[in-house]
C-alpha cells in the first residue's frame, strides 16, 4: 500500500495512474481444456513487470514454474483437465513493487499499485484502485474467471489471499500461490497459532471453535479413538485428521484438522480436510457434466421410435473416472452404467415419463458434501403419444403437376388398426398446415411458393402412419430475352417443387445431346453460346419429368440482335389518350424484324405520374397533371419514345393528350353519416378534399371517434365522375375489422355518394361539393337564418319543447349551425352550403353517455337572388335527435332518454325589425302578442304563466296585466332570440316540508319564419312537484320540457 507524504507525491500518483491506465493488455492462452463455461478458469496477471521484462518472458516463465508445481500437488494433479489457464500481460512503468521494509525502502510506479502492508511485513496487497483495474482486465479478457492471481515482480517473500490472490517471485513463489489460493478460492483459514489480538472470529472448513465431536465440520474424517484436543507432534496423529488446538491466529480456543498441513506450513501436503475443500470448490463452480443429449430436457414423441439419451461426464486426469447410472420414472436401472441409454419408445408407453442420468465423482477425497456437489443429475421429461399399432394406408395421395392459379387436391384412404377413429394432419415440407385435418387437402389457387412435398399423417389407436406426394407448380408465362449476337443466354423455367428431369426444345424440336452451342440440356438451366440470329432465335420449351408425369411448357422467347430496332409509330402520331387519376397503359412497339429486336425502351416528356418500363416498353401509371395553353385549352404532351439494343437506338416524338378530372369533382365535399351500430347510433360526418392531381384526404367522424385518411382518386376517360376507396384501421382488443370507405363524386350535380361499413355491415351516405368562392359567391343564400324543429309524432314522455337554432351562410358557403334541444343541451356544427342549398349538421351533446343531433337540412332559395325570401324545406326524416338513457344517478332531465326521434324543421332568413317596428314586424303597442306555455307539468298550477304581451318601442316587452307568475320576457331583436322567467308556488303533494313548493322557471326561444309570418318557438324546463309514489323532493324530482310559443294577436285563430 502506498503512503503519500506531500502534494508533489499526490500529483505524481495521479500522473503515474494515468500513464498506467494507458497501457495495452495482452491475453495469452496457456492451456485450454474446454469451453470457459465448462471449466475452471485460472488467470494470472502481471504486476511490476516492465515491457522489456514481459518481452523477455520473465513473467510467463515464472507462471510456468508455478503451474508445474501446483498441478503436481493433490488435488490439483487429479483434476488438471478441469482447468483452463490464461495470462494477462500488462506492463508497468517500473519494475517491482512498493516495499517499506527494503534497505533502503523503495516505491515503484506499477499498474496495480501493489505494495507490502506498512504494518504487516509479509502481507503483499493490491491497492483499491489496483483491485478495480484488475477486475476491469479480467472482465475484458476472461469474464468467466474463477481463480485470479496477481504475480508481483519482487523477490521479497510475500502474498495475500483476498478475492484476488497475490504472490511475489520469492523462491517459494509457487508454494505461496498454492497457499493464497487456499484463501481466495477455497475460503480456507490460516492455521497459524500465534496470537493476533483483534483478528475477527469465524467458522471455516479448516478452523473451528467447536469442541463437541458432532459439531465439528470434519468429524467424519476423525477416526474413532482419536482424542479431541489431539496432541501436537505426536507420531500417532501426525498424518491423521484430528482436533489440534491452535489456528486462525490464536494459540488456544481455535482448532485445526491437521497437525502440520498446507495452511500452516508452506509446501506441506494439504491434508484430507483442506483437499476436500478444494474439490468441493471445484464442483461448486463447474458441473461434473460437460454435455448431454438430447439438449432439450423436454421431449415430445409422437410416434414409435428408438429413444437415445447420453451424457458426457468430465474426465479427471488421474484417479477414478466419474460414474453414470440411470433411472426411468425414478426407478434405478441396475447394472446400467454406460453414458448412453437407449430404449424403444413403446416400451415406456403412452403418457409422461422421466429418464434420469446420475453422474457422480466417486472420489475418496470427499466425505462431507452437504449440498451434493460431486453428484449431478440430468432428467428428461418425455410426453409420449401414438405408441399403439399404426393405421394402414390403402391409397395414398398422388403427386401433382399444376400451373399457377390451378387447384391442387390431395386425398388419402386409410383403415384403422383397431376400433378407434382416424384423424388426419397434413404437412408441407414437414411443417404442419393449419386446419388441414381431414382425409383431403386442397390448394385452391396454386402459387410458386406452394411447390413442395406434402405429407399426410393418419392417426388412430395411439399410433400414426404417413404418406407423401409431390406438388410441382409451373408459371406458364413466357419470358422474353433480347441478347446480342455472340453473347450467352441462360434459360431457366419458372417452376417450384420436386422435379426429376428436364428436356429442352427449340421451336418444338428436341435439342439433341451434343448440339453445338448448347449446354445443360438435362438440367434446369440451359446455356447457349455463342448466340447467332439464325441458329438460336426462336421459342424454347422444357419437358418436365415429375412423380406426377411429364409435361412440356413454353418458357422463353429468345430474340437476338445484330442491328438497331425500328419503331412502329411515326413522328406526330398519338399515343392513347388519358385522364388525371385514370389508370393508363400503352406500349412502345418495335417492328418484328429478325435481327432488330429492342432490348431497352425509353420515353421522355411523359406527364407526371406515368413511367416507362425499360425492359418491356410498357407505359403505365396514373397521370397527376394535364397540360394547357395560355388560354386554358387542354393540349397534348410531346413525348419522345425510344427503342434500343446494343447496336443503336431509334427515337420518335409523338403526342399524348391527358384530360383534367371531370368538372365539379375537385374541391371540398361534406356529408352527414346516419345513425348505425358502427358509430354507436350517434351518426357522424365525412369531410373530403380532392385535388386536381388526383389525390384526396379527409376525416371520418363516427360518433366520438375520428379517422383520418388519404389516397388516390380513380377516374375513367370520358366518364363525368371519380371514385375512391380506402380501409380505415380501428383500435381495440381484439382488433376489430377495418372500416371500408368507398365513394363516388358525380360531376354534373356536384354530389358525393358512398358506402361505409365493416365485415359486410354498413350504410350509405350522400354529400355535396362546396361550389362557392370569391369568384362564385353564394349570393342567393348568404345571410342569417333562424329555425325551429318539431319532434315528429313524439311518444308519451318525450319533451313538448321545441328545438331551435340559427346559422349564418357566408359568401363562400361556409356555415356554422348552433342551437339547443328541448332538454337544454346545446348543439353546434360546421358545414358548407351545397349548390341546392344543402347543409349538414352533426353535433355530439353533453351527457353520460353523449347524445347527438345529426342530419341534413335544405334552404329553399325561392328561385331568385333575394335571400331575404329564403325558407327551410321541412323534409321529414332528414335530421334526428337522440338523448341516450343516462348513467348519471343524479340526472333529472329525461334520465330514461329520448329517441332517436325525427325532427321536422321550419324557418328561414331572419331580418331584424326596422324601427319603428319591433320584433315579429309589429308596430309598438299594447296587447299585440300572446305568450303561451304548454306541456311539462304545467297543467293545474296555481299561477299560470301565459299572458298577453305589450311589445313596446325598442322591442321592450311586458305582460299586458300583472301576473302572479311574475312572467318576464327579453328580446334580442338583432338575432331574433328571446328569454324570460316565471315563478310558480304550489302545494306539496306529499304534505311535508316545504308545504308550498316554489319553482322559478327559465324559458328561451327564437323567432323564425312559419310560412308567411313570424312566430316565436322555444322551451322551458320545469321540475315536477314531489311525487307520493316516487317519494322524491323538490331537488330530486324529474324535470320536464314544455313548449313556449310567441304569437301575434292578429295571427290568433
Amino acid at each position: 500500500m502506498k503512503t503519500l507524504h506531500s502534494l508533489l507525491g499526490l500529483t505524481l500518483l495521479f500522473l503515474t495512474l494515468g500513464m498506467a491506465q494507458a497501457q495495452t493488455s495482452i491475453l495469452e492462452v496457456v492451456g485450454a481444456e474446454g469451453p470457459r463455461s465448462q471449466r475452471l478458469n485460472m488467470v494470472f496477471l502481471s504486476e511490476g513487470f516492465t515491457q522489456a521484462e514481459l518481452d523477455a518472458g520473465k513473467f510467463s516463465t515464472h507462471v510456468d514454474g508455478v503451474l508445474a508445481y501446483l498441478f503436481a500437488q493433490e488435488p490439483w494433479s487429479r483434476y488438471r483437465s478441469y482447468f483452463n489457464v490464461y495470462l494477462i500481460e500488462i506492463a508497468s512503468n517500473q519494475s517491482g513493487t512498493d516495499n517499506p521494509y527494503g534497505n533502503p525502502a523503495y516505491t515503484r510506479d506499477t499498474y496495480f499499485s501493489t505494495g507490502f502492508h506498512p504494518q504487516i511485513e509479509r502481507l503483499l496487497v493490491l491497492s483499491s484502485a489496483g483491485t478495480s483495474r484488475a477486475y476491469s482486465l479480467l472482465n475484458k479478457h476472461v469474464p468467466e474467471y474463477d481463480i485470479p492471481i496477481v504475480i508481483v515482480n519482487d523477490e521479497t517473500y510475500g502474498g495475500s489471499g483476498g478475492p484476488i490472490a497475490v504472490a511475489s517471485l520469492d523462491s517459494f513463489g509457487a508454494e505461496l500461490v498454492e497457499h493464497e489460493v487456499g484463501h481466495s478460492f477455497a475460503k480456507l483459514a490460516d492455521e497459524y497459532d500465534f496470537d493476533t489480538p483483534g483478528y475477527p472470529d469465524g467458522e471455516f472448513p479448516n478452523a473451528t471453535r467447536k469442541t463437541v465431536l458432532s459439531q465439528i465440520r470434519w468429524n467424519m474424517w476423525i477416526e474413532p479413538g482419536t482424542p479431541l484436543f489431539t496432541p501436537e507432534y505426536d507420531p500417532l496423529y501426525t498424518n491423521k485428521v484430528g482436533h489440534f488446538e491452535g489456528a486462525h491466529y490464536r494459540s488456544v480456543g481455535y482448532f485445526r484438522p491437521h497437525d502440520a498441513a498446507l495452511m500452516r506450513f508452506l509446501g506441506a501436503a494439504p491434508g484430507a480436510v483442506t483437499r476436500e475443500a478444494f474439490v468441493l470448490n471445484y464442483y461448486s463452480r463447474v458441473s461434473p457434466v460437460d454435455s448431454h443429449s438430447p439438449v432439450s430436457l423436454k421431449q415430445t414423441v409422437t410416434q414409435r421410435t428408438l429413444l437415445s439419451f447420453s451424457v458426457v461426464p468430465k474426465a479427471p486426469t488421474t484417479g477414478p473416472g466419474l460414474t453414470v447410472s440411470w433411472k426411468v420414472d425414478g426407478v434405478a436401472l441396475l447394472g446400467l452404467s454406460n453414458p448412453t441409454f437407449n430404449v424403444p419408445s413403446q416400451n415406456l408407453g403412452e403418457g409422461t415419463h422421466t429418464v434420469t442420468a446420475v453422474i457422480t465423482d466417486p472420489t475418496e477425497w470427499v466425505r462431507r458434501d452437504p449440498t451434493g456437489l460431486v453428484e449431478e443429475t440430468r432428467t428428461w421429461t418425455l410426453t409420449l403419444s401414438n405408441q399403439g399399432e399404426p393405421p394402414v394406408i390403402n391409397d395414398g395421395p398422388a403427386s401433382l403437376l399444376v400451373e399457377v392459379g390451378d387447384t391442387a387436391s390431395f386425398n388419402v384412404d386409410a383403415t384403422a388398426a383397431g376400433p378407434g377413429v382416424l384423424t388426419y394432419q397434413w404437412y408441407k415440407n414437414g411443417k404442419a398446415i393449419a386446419n388441414a385435418k381431414t382425409a383431403s387437402f386442397s390448394v385452391p389457387s396454386a402459387l410458386l411458393s406452394d411447390g413442395a412435398m406434402y405429407t399426410v399423417r393418419v392417426m388412430g389407436d395411439g399410433a400414426f402412419v404417413e404418406a407423401s406426394a409431390d406438388l410441382v407448380v409451373v408459371d406458364p408465362r413466357v419470358q422474353t430475352l433480347v441478347l446480342a449476337e455472340g453473347k450467352t443466354a441462360a434459360l431457366t423455367p419458372i417452376v417450384s417443387g420436386p422435379v426429376q428431369g428436364y428436356q429442352w426444345l427449340r421451336n418444338s424440336t428436341v435439342i439433341g445431346n451434343g448440339t453445338a452451342g448448347f449446354s445443360g440440356l438435362g438440367t434446369a438451366k440451359l446455356n447457349i453460346f455463342p448466340l447467332a440470329v439464325n441458329s438460336h432465335n426462336g421459342t424454347y420449351s422444357v419437358k418436365l419429368t415429375t412423380d406426377a408425369g411429364e409435361e412440356t411448357y413454353v418458357t422463353h422467347q429468345l430474340e437476338i440482335f445484330n442491328q438497331p430496332p425500328q419503331l412502329a409509330l411515326s413522328a406526330g402520331a398519338s399515343l392513347p389518350a388519358g385522364q388525371v387519376a385514370a389508370i393508363y397503359e400503352a406500349e412502345i412497339v418495335a417492328l418484328p424484324i429478325p435481327g432488330k429486336p429492342a432490348s431497352t425502351y425509353g420515353a421522355t416528356g411523359l406527364p407526371p405520374g406515368l413511367k416507362v418500363d425499360a425492359k418491356t416498353g410498357r407505359i403505365t401509371g396514373r397521370p397527376t397533371a394535364f397540360k394547357a395553353d395560355k388560354a386554358g385549352n387542354v393540349i397534348p404532351y410531346a413525348v419522345t419514345l425510344s427503342a434500343g439494343n446494343g447496336k443503336g437506338t431509334t427515337k420518335v416524338t409523338v403526342n399524348l393528350l391527358i384530360s383534367p378530372l371531370p368538372q365539379n369533382t375537385v374541391g371540398t365535399f361534406v356529408a352527414a353519416l346516419p345513425r348505425h351500430g358502427l358509430n354507436g347510433g350517434l351518426g357522424g360526418r365525412i369531410d373530403l378534399v380532392t385535388t386536381a392531381t388526383g389525390t384526396y384526404s379527409g376525416k371520418v367522424v363516427m360518433g366520438s371517434l375520428t379517422y383520418s385518411f388519404k389516397g388516390l382518386l380513380t377516374s375513367t376517360v370520358g366518364v363525368p365522375q371519380v371514385t375512391g376507396a380506402i380501409n380505415l384501421p380501428r383500435a381495440g382488443k381484439p382488433t376489430p375489422a377495418s372500416l371500408e370507405l368507398s365513394f363516388t363524386l358525380i360531376g354534373p350535380p356536384q354530389l358525393m355518394v358512398g358506402i361505409l361499413g365493416a365485415n359486410g355491415d354498413g350504410f350509405g351516405f350522400n354529400g355535396w361539393l362546396n361550389p362557392w368562392s370569391k369568384a362564385n359567391a353564394a349570393d342567393a343564400y348568404d345571410g342569417y337564418y333562424t329555425f325551429q324543429m318539431d319532434l315528429f309524432a313524439p311518444p308519451v314522455g318525450i319533451p313538448a319543447g321545441k328545438v331551435f337554432g340559427s346559422y349564418t351562410v357566408a359568401a363562400d358557403g361556409k356555415t356554422l349551425i348552433s342551437g339547443r334541444t328541448p332538454d337544454g343541451e346545446t348543439f353546434t356544427g360546421a358545414s358548407h352550403l351545397g349548390l341546392g342549398g344543402q347543409l349538414m349538421l352533426f353535433s355530439l351533446q353533453k351527457g353520460k353517455p353523449q347524445g347527438s343531433v345529426v342530419g341534413a337540412i335544405r334552404i329553399n332559395s325561392q328561385g331568385d337572388q333575394d335571400d331575404a325570401n329564403n325558407s327551410m324545406d321541412p323534409q321529414l326524416g332528414q335530421i334526428s335527435w337522440w338523448k341516450p338513457e343516462s348513467t348519471d344517478p343524479k340526472a333529472r332531465v329525461y334520465k330514461d332518454g329520448v329517441g332517436p326521434v325525427d325532427l321536422l324543421i321550419t324557418g328561414g332568413r331572419y331580418n331584424p325589425p326596422v324601427s319603428p317596428q319591433v320584433v315579429l314586424n309589429l308596430d309598438p303597442g299594447v296587447s299585440n302578442a300572446v305568450l303561451r306555455f304548454t306541456g311539462a307539468s304545467l297543467s293545474g298550477v296555481s299561477n299560470p304563466p301565459g299572458t298577453e304581451l305589450d311589445i313596446l318601442a325598442g322591442s321592450k316587452a311586458q305582460p299586458s296585466e300583472p301576473l302572479a307568475a311574475n312572467t318576464t320576457l327579453t328580446f334580442n331583436p338583432k338575432l331574433g332570440t328571446f328569454t324570460g322567467k316565471f315563478s310558480l308556488l304550489d302545494a306539496n303533494p306529499r304534505e311535508i316540508a316545504p308545504l308550498q313548493v316554489p319553482r322559478v322557471v327559465t324559458y328561451q326561444g327564437i323567432i323564425t319564419k312559419g310560412g308567411s309570418t313570424l312566430y316565436g318557438y322555444g322551451f322551458f324546463l320545469l321540475p315536477d312537484l314531489p311525487s307520493v309514489s316516487l317519494e322524491d323532493t323538490p331537488t330530486t324530482s324529474p324535470i320536464q320540457s314544455g313548449a313556449v310559443n310567441l304569437i301575434k294577436v292578429t295571427d290568433l285563430p
